[in-house]
C-alpha cells in the first residue's frame, strides 16, 4: 500500500474530505506515494472512467 498510516477499513464507506491515511514509502519504492484505484464487481476499473460516468449519472 505504501501508506505509513491507514485510517479506513476494507468495505468502509468514505465521502469527500474523509482522511484515508498518510502517504508513506514502505516496501521497494523510491519515495512516498499513493496508488488510487476503484474496484467494481471485483474487477479493477479506470478511476477516471468511473468518476466521469458517476458524475454524468448524478448531474
Amino acid at each position: 500500500y505504501h501508506l505509513s498510516k491507514i485510517e479506513v477499513k476494507v468495505g468502509q464507506k468514505v465521502k469527500k474530505g474523509d482522511f484515508l491515511g498518510l502517504s508513506g514509502a514502505t516496501g521497494r519504492v523510491s519515495g512516498p506515494h499513493l496508488h488510487f484505484g476503484i474496484l467494481a464487481g471485483g474487477k479493477q476499473v479506470d478511476p477516471l472512467d468511473f468518476i466521469s460516468k458517476f458524475n454524468t449519472l448524478f448531474q
